[in-house]
């Protein structure tokens, strides 16, 4: 087995096992998104690729906006400290990134302060956008809940993944590119 700088032969092996379950849950849960897409398309008032494809992008669209806010909160913090222990060996250089935690009690300030006035715009944003990738759909019986259903789907799922991958392998990377340089 290669040997990655940075890190010893079982960290490399907990990665790589790591990233290949995080794949076959990747596969996983877009086949389970899609399920239902192809199943409605198979009822619906248009003909099924116009439904599959509409249904798919949407999905899609869900998941790369999810991911990008995934990707924010998972970005982790560098400490800033190089402190090494008594036997010299040096502290991780990253920590877990909190904006998640800061994130959520500022929402919560803000949703207090701002009261449910604002709530009916978004609720508003969020059913015009539902109904326009229902109306792609076809627009037959339950294709509203369909696509409500799809974006509220590949949005937590986008937003998960990409939490998940950036925690775990953006961390690893900086590691691993902040022990060549000091190497080199």
């Amino acid at each position: 087995m290669k040997q990655i700088p940075g890190l010893g032969t079982r960290s490399v092996d907990v990665f790589l096992t790591t990233l290949k379950k995080l794949a076959l849950v990747g596969v996983v849960m877009t086949v389970a998104g899609l399920t239902p897409i192809v199943i409605y398309a198979l009822s619906a008032p248009l003909n099924f690729a116009a439904v599959v494809s509409v249904g798919a992008m949407a999905g899609a669209g869900a998941f790369v906006a999810g991911g990008l806010l995934g990707f924010l909160f998972g970005v982790p913090k560098t400490r800033g400290d190089n402190t090494e222990d008594s036997e010299g060996t040096p502290h991780t250089r990253y920590r877990v990134n909190t904006n998640l935690e800061q994130i959520s009690d500022w929402l919560t300030k803000i949703l207090v302060g701002v009261g449910l006035t604002q709530l009916a715009k978004i609720a508003d944003a969020a059913a015009h956008l539902i109904s326009v990738v229902a109306k792609g759909m076809g627009g037959g019986a339950g294709a509203t809940s369909v696509a409500g259903g799809i974006l509220v789907y590949f949005i937590g799922n986008g937003f998960l993944s990409a939490y998940y991958v950036t925690r775990t392998t953006l961390t690893t990377a900086f590691s691993v590119t902040d022990t060549d340089a000091d190497e080199s």
